[in-house]
C-alpha cells in the first residue's frame, strides 16, 4: 500500500508555519489597529499649526508607508522571488511507501519562501530604521521647530525635508545593501532548514536554492536607488500634507 506524503507535509509545515507566520500576522494585525486608530483621529491640521512631537510622528509614519511602497518593499519582494525560484526539492522515499507531487513540492518551496520573507523583511526594516529614519526625524524636529507655521511655510520646509530624504537613503541604501549581504547566506539556510523533512528509514526531503544572494541584492539595491532618485520632493511634502 502506498501512502501520500500529504501527512508529514501537513506536519512539517504547519509547525514551521506557526513559528515563521506569527510575527507577520501580529505586525499585519498591529499595522490594522493603527490605521483603524488613526481614522478615529481628526487628519486635517488647521493651520496656522504649531509643530510638536505628536505632529512629527504623524509625518514619519507618512513617510516610512511613502518609502516602503516606492522604495525599499521592493527589495524584499524581488530578492525572495529570485530566491523562490532557484529552489529545488529532492525527495529521497526509502521502500517506495511514499509519494510526492508537484503540489507537494510547490507547498515546500512556499513554505520556505515564506520563512525567508519573514526575517530578511525584518533585519531590512531595523537596517532602514536605524540607518535612515531615526537620522531624518532627529532633523525633521529640528527643521519644524516649534514656531507657528502657516502652510505655505510648511509645505516649504516639508519639501527640504523631501529633498534631505531622498540625500540620505542614496548615502545609506548601498550600506544597508552589505549588511544585508552579510546574512542573507545564513537567512537563507535557515528558511531552507526548517522545511526539510527527514524521518530515518522513511523519507528524506532536501532544500536547496542556487540563487546568488550577493549578485541578487546588489541588483535590487540597485533598482531601489533609481525608485528614490525619481521621487518628487514637491510632490512627496504635497502628499504629507494631505495625510495629516
Amino acid at each position: 500500500m502506498k501512502f501520500s506524503i500529504s501527512s508529514l507535509l501537513i506536519l512539517g509545515l504547519t509547525i514551521s508555519s506557526f513559528v515563521f507566520a506569527s510575527p507577520l500576522a501580529t505586525r499585519n494585525t498591529e499595522s490594522s489597529l493603527l490605521s483603524n486608530t488613526h481614522q478615529l483621529v481628526e487628519r486635517n491640521v488647521k493651520y496656522p499649526v504649531k509643530p510638536n512631537d505628536a505632529l512629527v510622528t504623524r509625518i514619519m509614519a507618512s513617510v516610512k508607508a511613502d518609502l516602503y511602497a516606492k522604495v525599499f518593499g521592493s527589495i524584499t519582494g524581488d530578492f525572495c522571488e529570485q530566491t523562490g525560484a532557484s529552489i529545488k526539492v529532492k525527495a529521497v522515499m526509502f521502500g517506495g511507501m511514499f509519494k510526492v507531487g508537484d503540489a507537494h513540492i510547490k507547498t515546500i518551496q512556499s513554505a520556505a519562501i515564506r520563512n525567508l520573507k519573514a526575517t530578511f523583511d525584518a533585519e531590512l526594516r531595523a537596517q532602514v530604521q536605524a540607518s535612515v529614519y531615526d537620522k531624518l526625524e532627529v532633523s525633521l524636529k529640528r527643521n519644524v521647530g516649534t514656531i507657528i507655521l502657516d502652510k505655505v511655510k510648511f509645505l516649504s520646509i516639508l519639501t527640504k525635508f523631501e529633498t534631505e530624504v531622498k540625500s540620505v537613503i542614496k548615502v545609506e541604501l548601498p550600506k544597508i545593501g552589505v549588511s544585508l549581504n552579510a546574512k542573507a547566506k545564513n537567512q537563507i539556510d535557515a528558511a531552507i532548514n526548517d522545511v526539510q523533512i527527514n524521518i530515518p528509514l522513511i523519507a528524506q526531503i532536501t532544500v536547496s536554492a542556487g540563487v546568488n544572494a550577493k549578485t541578487t541584492i546588489n541588483t535590487t539595491i540597485k533598482a531601489s536607488l533609481k525608485a528614490c532618485v525619481k521621487l518628487n520632493a514637491k510632490a512627496s511634502a504635497e502628499a504629507i500634507l494631505k495625510s495629516l
